[in-house]
């Protein structure tokens, strides 16, 4: 606070210079933010008036988390919402798709479902109630528009499969990465229920600048698109990335 200034007065200022030092830092957050395994949202910032409005707008709007003097200073800490109607979530996906369809989640090969045996734990209820894919360890970046590959390039769930008001709303996955969350997954409380089918990873997108982006083997790519068409997991976006 300064010097020389009624007590009031430079709680006041002090509270005001806080506040704007936190808009630049959030600005900051959200500039280095991953849309995909290829871009951020400084990409976006740069290139389009509206996002930079949006940001604007959203940054304004920051909600005052906690505040108070400390150490002779004031400090405060600001949050924006990461998902939901006037998030980041919503300026990054609106920056990165426009205005677009859900897309059908591919199909399987004749061959795989001609040779696939379900495994018991498939057989429970209606089938598996979602998809975990574990990527711990391997670096994963996480990102508002990831995608599963299979070692030959297909596309097997992405954010073109994915209803926009969801994906703005809840998120394209569900990340799980610290002990809590990963628990969630364990206890069947996250949103890959309690039978989930789990995959490993075998790698993440080479092509990539950023690794956000997680590639499985072919056979696990068909074993999880057979499953989604018996459980529908893939359609109601049960999907949980552990990282």
């Amino acid at each position: 606070m300064p010097a020389n200034v009624p007590v009031p007065r430079a709680k006041m200022m002090a509270r005001r210079a806080a506040i704007m030092d936190a808009q630049r830092n959030l600005i900051e957050i959200i500039k280095g933010t991953q849309v995909d395994a290829e871009s951020t949202m400084n990409n976006f910032l740069l290139a389009s008036d509206v996002v930079k409005t949006k940001v604007s707008g959203v940054i304004t709007g920051a909600k005052i988390i906690s505040e108070g003097i400390e150490d002779g200073g004031y400090h405060v800490v600001l949050g924006v919402n990461e998902y939901g109607v006037g998030s980041v979530a919503e300026i990054a996906i609106d920056a990165k798709m426009g205005d677009y369809q859900p897309e059908p989640v591919a199909k399987p090969s004749e061959t795989a479902k001609k040779n696939y045996t379900p495994a018991p734990q498939a057989n429970i209820g209606s089938g598996y109630t979602g998809l975990v894919i574990d990527a711990r360890g391997s670096g994963l970046v996480r990102t508002f528009c990831p995608v599963i590959y299979d070692t030959n390039g297909r596309s097997i769930y992405g954010v073109h499969n994915v209803d926009k008001d969801y994906a703005i709303s809840h998120g394209i996955v569900e990340y799980a990465g610290d002990a809590g969350t990963l628990q969630a997954v364990e206890l069947g409380a996250s949103r890959a229920g309690g039978n989930p089918l789990i995959i490993k990873i075998v790698s993440l997108r080479e092509r990539a600048t950023n690794k956000c982006d997680v590639v499985i083997s072919a056979e696990d790519a068909d074993k999880i698109l057979i499953e989604n068409q018996r459980s529908g997991m893939l359609m109601k976006y049960a999907v949980v990335f552990e990282n």
